[in-house]
């Protein structure tokens, strides 16, 4: 997919796919199965996650600068991913669910992919 339509626009949709399936896991219950089977599709589409990072890192910055600005990249990604626990505990104990906490994860995830398709290469 990173090949086919660039970096940046497989990183916007797949985070199209992430914001579906945050609302999938914030709406779906016992009742409402169909939310479930969006949230299941987007779990899917995950596994393309994990190569947009460094396809658009070499995209941004060049392969020469992919070392440089990496090591600062990892640091933060690793940072907000060891915070996810935390943030969904802090928000179940607030609220009861974890509804609320779904949703902002979807403003954030419909924020970064708004945010994919505005990178751009800054190196020539």
């Amino acid at each position: 997919m990173i090949d086919k339509f660039g970096p940046s626009k497989a990183g916007a949709l797949l985070g199209i796919c992430d914001t579906l399936m945050m609302l999938g896991l914030a709406f779906g219950n016992g009742t409402r199965i169909y939310p479930i089977y969006i949230a299941a599709f987007g779990v899917a589409m995950m596994a393309g996650t994990p190569a947009v990072q460094p396809a658009l890192t070499i995209s941004v910055f060049g392969a020469k600068e992919y070392q440089s600005a990496n090591r600062f990249l990892s640091i933060v990604i690793n940072l907000i991913s060891a915070c996810a626990l935390l943030y969904m505990s802090i928000i179940h104990d607030m609220t009861g669910s974890y509804t609320m906490a779904y949703l902002i994860m979807a403003v954030i995830c419909a924020i970064c992919t708004v945010l994919m398709l505005a990178t751009r290469r800054s190196y020539e």
